[in-house]
């Protein structure tokens, strides 16, 4: 009985103890989402097949928010990290108001100001009242509530009053079917991106960033202390990492979300601080949940649970709005972003004309020490046409797109909506009149670490350098500047020069020294500055398309070419000549060739490989004998290469192993230039093939039909020869047997 009741009491005892003992904490989670640098990418409009990238990650905000009558905007934070409206079509054409109107009906907390928020005008990107613009939706104005956020920009040294410091969102953090208010405090903060802005925007209309880390903390440490918000997330438009390793250890900021950078990036910095950034475009967004546990119904923040970045277009397919994605997709949005596309649907079908090669911004040219690549050769060759310029530069961030081929296509079509994508953000053109001893400093600060961000790529003319050294300024073929020797009178020569207005109006120094063309800017050097990138480069491109049936030129060759000069010197670029044998790269086929002067010299030509064309009279006013190409196969073909020297030679010996090699011979009308053929469209029966023609030495630039031969097929023919011929033969002896068979009876005795 003693033992009974011991029992009992213990586990009365037990009860008791526990009812005394707190139990494990809910934890308590509120899922926050992060867009940033989203460039205008409400759709990507520039395929077969639109992506409806805001529509899809709308889609997955309200599968935590709730879809139709359950929607519930404090179930989850939503928030932007600036460079939302320029770079794509269907924002620029529609000066922003389409992804203005998505973050409105997507339900967006708040954002921060990024550096091309600038481009426009900040006045015209943010409003007053600290929210993102008004915007039109079929010529209705409605209002933009979101709030904008940025503590630290400053105009004429005082605080603007268009951002908000912070924000303090009311939200609902949950536990299975239980819920906590919480509030998040979301403070926004500029990176010091003034570099990244065109100074009549920014510092030239006064305004600066202070980047202040210190201040942010102790606006986060007072919210927090005064019991404004639970938690704290510093929104910048600046490269996560880095700003969550510039607080201090122990900061109160609970989180960190950046951008500007364009990748995805999520990670804990030295001193403890959680850090998470998404990639540009609406191609991705982060995803991470806040936790909290609760003290007497009060929030407690209890730290930064998952964190990841998610890809939005690693599948394009489940982007296109069918039947198919119909649950993967925010109809709203997708409605919406309808609506804005059929506005500018003018511009979406306007084909200027089609490309032959892809134009690339990473994939970069041979010899060029990832200086030229073809997307910058095209935008800095457009750029300078469109004034009438002989060289033209871009910087690298003024490439924003990648125009690829389909393994199935030979040619891309352009459209107008691409132009506007290429030049997506309204630089005026600044054409320069230098001399070239002038472009020789430019060139020389674009070699630099600062210089070479702005001055990236180059079209006009060849610059060789080694290092920061330039040995060589190159124009049509010819050395006007080698190792510190001007050609006589070059150096006072005056040339051309155009820039966008972000390079000739930053200046970013290096030791000391500035941009020359900053320098420059306001200078009588400047010879016009009031042509918009994009409409210059819509009517020069409708102008090349006309005569060209439509074909757009690419230049493919480098122009920062990363070697010494050869100059003249019996060994050069590509060619060696040695015994009255000419050893020849193909690559330095093109141009003029500096082997010319060597003309009596040279007796043999030899390939180092095959050459996939052999551009006409290159060994004119050569001694010409022989032409070896690689391989063991001998041909003639003195017929398929147009060159004057190797046709009329009686004792010319041609070796190689491609008899399709083939080179035409024609003249530039406008000086007299020699031409460079290249066929880059196949004739098709149903239309003509198109023949460029590119000068060399002018950059000129002609086109001719290459009409359709419906080609002779002898095989049918043969083959039904030979079915005749059997057939005869056949026949033949058929009656020959016949015959026999009618004899044989008169042969037999009787």
């Amino acid at each position: 009985m003693k033992k009974l009741c011991a029992l009992i009491l213990c586990a009365l005892l037990s009860i008791t103890a526990l009812r005394l003992t707190p139990g494990a904490a809910d934890v308590y989670v509120l899922p926050l989402f992060e867009t940033s640098d989203t460039h205008g990418y409400l759709a990507d409009t520039s395929g077969d097949e639109y992506e409806y990238r805001l529509a899809f990650i709308a889609d997955k905000v309200k599968d935590v928010r709730g879809h139709g009558e359950l929607y519930d905007a404090s179930a989850a934070v939503l928030v932007d990290g600036g460079d939302i409206y320029q770079g794509n079509s269907l924002s620029n054409l529609l000066h922003g108001d389409s992804v203005s109107a998505a973050y409105q009906i997507m339900g967006y907390d708040a954002v921060t100001v990024g550096n091309h928020e600038f481009d426009w005008g900040i006045e015209n990107t943010v409003d007053p009242d600290c929210t993102m613009k008004d915007y039109s939706v079929g010529g209705q104005k409605f209002e933009n509530t979101v709030p904008v956020t940025a503590c630290n920009i400053y105009k004429d040294g005082k605080r603007v009053t268009f951002t908000k410091d912070c924000v303090i969102l009311e939200k609902t953090a949950s536990s299975g079917g239980k819920k906590l208010p919480v509030r998040v405090g979301v403070i926004g903060f500029a990176s010091d991106y003034a570099s990244s802005i065109m100074d009549s925007k920014f510092t030239g209309a006064g305004y600066s960033v202070r980047e202040d880390y210190a201040a942010a903390e102790a606006l986060a440490l007072r919210l927090e202390s005064e019991g404004e918000c639970d938690v704290t997330v510093l929104l910048t438009h600046g490269e996560a990492s880095e700003a969550a390793a510039r607080l201090s250890v122990g900061s109160p900021v609970d989180l960190v979300l950046g951008g500007h950078t364009h990748r995805s990036v999520t990670g804990t910095a030295p001193n403890g601080v959680r850090y998470a950034q998404p990639a540009c475009y609406g191609g991705a967004y982060v995803y991470c949940e806040l936790r909290f546990t609760q003290d007497n119904g009060k929030a407690v923040f209890d730290g930064v649970g998952r964190t990841e970045t998610v890809g939005v277009t690693s599948d394009p397919s489940r982007l296109y709005n069918n039947e198919k994605n119909s649950d993967t997709l925010d109809l709203d949005t997708v409605l919406l972003s309808d609506m804005f596309i059929a506005e500018i649907r003018e511009a979406l079908n306007e084909k200027i004309g089609f490309i032959d090669t892809e134009a690339k911004r990473y994939v970069f040219i041979r010899d060029s020490g990832e200086r030229a690549c073809t997307m910058g050769n095209w935008l800095a060759s457009v750029t300078a046409r469109a004034v009438e310029a002989d060289v033209g530069f871009i910087n690298a961030g003024g490439l924003r797109l990648d125009i690829d081929l389909r393994y199935y296509d030979e040619t891309k079509d352009i459209t107008a909506s691409d132009v506007y994508a290429m030049f997506p953000f309204e630089n005026r053109i600044y054409c320069y009149e230098l001399t070239y001893a002038e472009l020789l400093r430019v060139l020389e600060y674009s070699l630099t670490p600062s210089g070479s961000t702005l001055l990236s790529r180059m079209t006009g003319v060849d610059c060789y350098y080694t290092g920061q050294t330039v040995n060589a300024i190159v124009k049509d073929g010819e050395a006007v500047y080698h190792n510190g020797v001007w050609r006589q009178g070059a150096e006072d020569e005056k040339i051309r020069v155009a820039v966008s207005e972000f390079i000739a109006t930053s200046d970013r120094q290096e030791n000391g020294s500035s941009n020359p063309l900053y320098v420059w800017r306001q200078s009588e050097r400047v010879i016009s500055s009031d042509t918009v990138d994009s409409e210059g480069a819509l009517r020069v491109l409708r102008e090349e398309a006309g005569p060209s049936h439509g074909l757009l030129y690419i230049d493919r060759k480098p122009h920062y070419i990363n070697k010494a000069y050869a100059g003249v010197s019996v060994s050069g670029l590509g060619w060696e000549l040695s015994n009255g044998v000419l050893t020849v790269n193909p690559s330095a086929l093109s141009g003029s060739p500096a082997w010319r002067r060597y003309g009596d010299e040279i007796g043999a030509v030899e390939f180092s490989f095959v050459p996939s064309s052999v551009p006409a009279k290159c060994f004119d006013g050569c001694a010409v004998r022989k032409v070896v190409f690689p391989g063991t196969e001998e041909e003639w073909y003195g017929t398929e290469i147009a060159d004057e020297t190797l046709r009329s030679s009686p004792d010319v010996t041609v070796v190689c192993t491609d008899g399709q090699l083939r080179a035409w011979t024609y003249l530039c009308r406008a000086e007299g230039h020699l031409f460079h053929s290249i066929t880059v469209r196949k004739p098709m029966e149903e239309q003509p093939g198109v023949r460029q023609l590119f000068c060399e030495r002018c950059g000129e630039t002609e086109y001719e039909d290459v009409e359709y031969v419906k080609p002779f097929r002898a095989l049918p023919f043969i083959i039904g020869g030979g079915i005749l011929a059997v057939c005869a033969a056949a026949a033949a002896v058929v009656i020959t047997v016949v015959k026999k068979k009618r004899k044989k009876p008169e042969e037999i005795p009787e």
